[in-house]
């Protein structure tokens, strides 16, 4: 990484802009792992967190699998109304988003 400025730094948050607008972007949510991180306790540094909370893997895994929006796997917008993130109950508002959905296939 270098120093350069990559997704989900503040740093690139102009570059990313930028770079929606002109590909005509609009089919984006940004899930923010690192809201409720000392509550939930685990550390965002690197990409273990993957591995070590199940709530970062499993919104992903239920996004690839039911293409559902943010909003409909469970997640909570934040106040800036630009960010997701994973709220206490985010384990039951998933599982009930899943059944919900696996019901009506």
């Amino acid at each position: 990484m270098g120093d350069r400025e990559r997704i989900g730094i503040q740093a690139a948050e102009q570059i990313e802009e930028t770079f929606f607008h002109e590909n005509n972007i609009s089919n984006f949510e940004i899930v923010d792992v690192s809201f409720g991180q000392k509550e939930r306790g685990f550390d965002i540094t690197g990409h273990h967190y993957w591995h070590r909370n199940p709530w970062a893997s499993s919104d992903i895994i239920i996004l690839l699998r039911t293409d559902l929006l943010a909003e409909q796997r469970g997640l909570s917008l934040s106040q800036e109304e630009v960010f997701w993130y994973l709220a206490d109950k985010y384990p039951e508002k998933a599982q009930n988003a899943l059944s919900q959905t696996l019901s009506r296939e």
